[in-house]
């Protein structure tokens, strides 16, 4: 429930003791003033408004590469893997807000001192964040535009176009799409996703669901064509560090098989 008062946080901690999510050391630890002051601050107040609207996502894992000339690490476009754990964001307006919580104590008046100290972590939170909302995006609109079979119409202009919108130079293979990018010299690996949906209607009632009433996503190959639009978006990033080259491959009717016998006959190999 929110929290309204002060004595509504005390109520919650005891709680939380009470049915034995923290113990008595934990709870001696914790400040009921202090949590309350954040939680009526304006930044607080926009949490539990974002919250009350299912908008507020809290601990989000994300994996991303780096350059390490980025991190200045060494002189080199080797990536380095960063993982963590993105402590909170919520949807506000037209964009994404990052929070960050940080136990570092600052004079009033110094807090450009926590961007200094935390800025590039946060932007390296903010590319995965974009990253992210950029794949579901990808995902809803082809969740909502499902087709079915070889025939897929919407769903490869819609690939072509995010594809050439990343620097690649897509061309339909048979009824599918593909793409490549990287090197030459070395070996080609291909990236496959399937992107067709299955002949039935659609019951989530999601917001974005399939409106036909005879197709559906419902196999998952919609986060699969979304992923695969990603990695090809990463990877041309990246293009430079790669020695070789990789193939992407959106196969269409991957529920019937028809899909790959058609790409392997259009030359996809």
């Amino acid at each position: 429930p929110a929290m309204k008062t002060l004595a509504d946080v005390e109520t919650a901690l005891e709680t939380f003791h009470r049915e034995k999510y923290m113990d008595e050391e934990s709870l001696a630890l914790l400040d009921a003033g202090i949590i309350w002051n954040f939680l009526s601050s304006p930044l607080g107040r926009r949490m539990s408004a974002a919250q009350s609207k299912g908008l507020l996502y809290k601990e989000q894992q994300f994996v991303i590469g780096i350059p390490a000339r980025e991190m200045e690490v060494c002189d080199s476009g080797e990536l380095v893997l960063i993982q963590g754990i993105i402590d909170a964001y919520m949807e506000e307006g037209d964009g994404l807000v990052l929070i960050d919580y940080k136990t570092d104590h600052v004079v009033k008046g110094h807090e450009s001192l926590l961007t200094e100290r935390y800025g590039i972590q946060l932007e390296y939170y903010k590319r995965a964040l974009e990253l992210r909302e950029e794949t579901i995006s990808h995902r809803r609109w082809l969740h909502s535009n499902a087709e079915v079979g070889l025939h897929m119409p919407k769903g490869q202009t819609y690939v072509m176009e995010q594809l050439r919108g990343y620097g690649l130079d897509p061309h339909p293979c048979g009824h599918g799409v593909i793409a490549e990018l990287g090197q030459e010299g070395g070996r080609t690996i291909l990236l496959r996703a399937d992107m067709d949906a299955l002949p039935m209607p659609e019951e989530s009632g999601e917001s974005f669901s399939c409106p036909t009433g005879t197709e559906a996503h419902t196999c998952g190959h919609d986060f699969h064509a979304a992923m695969l639009l990603t990695a090809a978006k990463i990877l041309k990033e990246n293009e430079s560090m790669l020695s070789g080259r990789v193939r992407f491959m959106f196969q269409p009717a991957e529920e019937t098989f028809e899909g790959a016998k058609d790409m392997l006959a259009n030359g996809v190999l």
